[in-house]
């Protein structure tokens, strides 16, 4: 795969860093002993939404005494501010307004091997243009043809695939960073006793984004696995592996006595700014009647010296920030944060927002003009939380198109595809969510009977 700036950060992908560019479980409940993992099988993306249009708009869980952790795939951030995006970076695809012309060089990324920057030619096609029915089997059959969204486990060799792992710090669960002659290439969260977090969770995070059309994005994440014995030596070569939690980590067996760690490869963004979600003065206004588009055509940069004044980080945050909202309009970024709460708010993910103002922005990511949400393992929790919900209810305009993919959603081919072979604990989690999906329907209903469906529906 290609680096993709725009999409995805630096992609982490590059040629010889990645065991799945020729790619064509878990439970989340503390078990006496890990059931046998199956074969991953992926369900094809046009199986997961319905060829149909729309329909009409027809106890918190325990938390961490400790502020929610900082996102797992987050590297050290440096001393030095992060260098503006090089002139010569790649650019996206110009989208143009013919659909023949858009699907046709679409087909030329993915045979160029840019998966993710052919779906973001497409869902561009579909702001502009609506959701035209060949617009929208292009995009599907994008999903389907895309390696990592629709990954198998793959066997992971030390030596071959990575030569190092070290531990990452700052958050509650156990992450660790994977490098390759030197270069780091991913995180790895591993199946662990620690179950705030959840290496499944965060792949079905990853696969649900492009289905629902979220116009952010999330890393990459792809499900892998080593031998025992292999992952045994590779994590006692460092001695910055804590040796007491080794026995956190949870080995999955299976017949013939074959014992594996499991786990997620998680995409390393180098370069990313922390954005304060959690000033929603900011975005409020944007989001609920009062304000109109011409309005939201003003960049985001004009913004800064305020967020400067109001951070605790001050000059410096907002100069982090500055060249990752760099050309964004307020109304882009209005989307994406409607597109964001209705995210966390179907996925019950509870710590988008920081309590703490001096950790501001410090759980929601922003890189290169796209919202990045780095860390979604405690995402698909079984019990709904107030928070999301509490945010979701903040605003009043959303996106047609990701509506219309929600409402559009089957359910027994959507949870194949976000959990292959999924435990009866993850059934039970996924039925939480299918009810959360519910909730949202219903409230954008409300919301056009109160506002009117060109109000609701403010982004396409």
């Amino acid at each position: 795969m290609k680096t993709l700036p725009i999409l995805l950060g630096i992609s982490l992908f590059a040629a010889g860093c990645n065991p799945f560019a020729n790619n064509s479980s878990e439970q989340n409940t503390p078990p006496a002993q890990p059931e046998t993992a199956q074969p991953e099988t992926a369900q094809p993306a046009d199986a997961i939404t319905a060829p149909t249009e729309p329909k009409a708009p027809a106890a918190e869980p325990e938390k961490p005494a400790a502020e929610p952790e900082k996102p797992a795939a987050e590297p050290e951030k440096p001393a030095a501010e992060p260098a503006p995006e090089p002139a010569n970076a790649p650019q996206p695809a110009e989208v143009k307004e013919d659909p023949g012309q858009v699907i046709e060089s679409a087909q030329k990324l993915q045979q160029e091997g840019q998966y993710d920057e052919a779906l973001r030619l497409l869902l561009n096609a579909q702001f502009k243009s609506g959701a035209l029915q060949e617009l929208e089997n292009a995009y599907q059959e994008a999903i389907r043809n895309h390696p990592q969204l629709n990954a198998q486990p793959k066997q992971l060799i030390p030596g071959q695939d990575l030569t190092g792992m070290k531990r990452l710090g700052g958050g509650s669960s156990l992450v660790y960073k994977f490098t390759k002659d030197k270069q780091t290439i991913a995180a790895f969260k591993p199946f662990q006793k620690r179950f705030q977090s959840n290496y499944r969770s965060e792949i079905a995070a990853y696969r649900l984004c492009p289905v629902m059309k979220c116009a952010f994005d999330i890393p990459v994440n792809v499900p892998i696995y080593f031998d025992y014995k292999d992952f045994s030596s590779l994590y006692g070569r460092n001695a910055a592996n804590p040796k007491e939690e080794f026995a956190e980590i949870i080995p999955t067996h299976l017949p013939g006595d074959i014992h594996r760690v499991e786990g997620t490869f998680k995409e390393w963004i180098p370069e990313f700014a922390d954005f304060p979600i959690e000033f929603s003065f900011i975005w409020k206004p944007w989001l609920n009647p009062g304000t109109d588009k011409s309005e939201l055509a003003k960049p985001v940069s004009d913004l800064l010296p305020q967020i400067a004044k109001k951070h605790k980080g001050g000059d410096k945050f907002a100069a982090k920030l500055a060249p990752h909202v760099q050309n964004l309009s307020q109304y882009d970024l209005a989307r994406q944060i409607s597109n964001l709460l209705v995210f966390d708010f179907l996925i019950n993910n509870w710590d988008r927002f920081s309590g703490s103002p001096s950790l501001f922005g410090v759980n929601c990511q922003i890189a290169h003009g796209r919202f990045m949400s780095i860390d979604n393992g405690a995402g698909f929790a079984k019990t709904p939380n107030s928070k999301p919900e509490k945010h979701l209810h903040e605003i009043t305009r959303f996106s047609r198109l990701t509506y219309t993919a929600i409402s559009n959603f089957q359910k027994e081919p959507l949870l194949n595809y976000l959990f292959p072979d999924a435990t009866d604990f993850e059934k039970e989690k996924f039925e939480t969510f299918w009810q959360q999906r519910q909730k949202y329907l219903d409230y954008v209903k409300k919301c056009i009977n109160d506002n009117g469906e060109a109000e609701t529906f403010f982004f396409e």
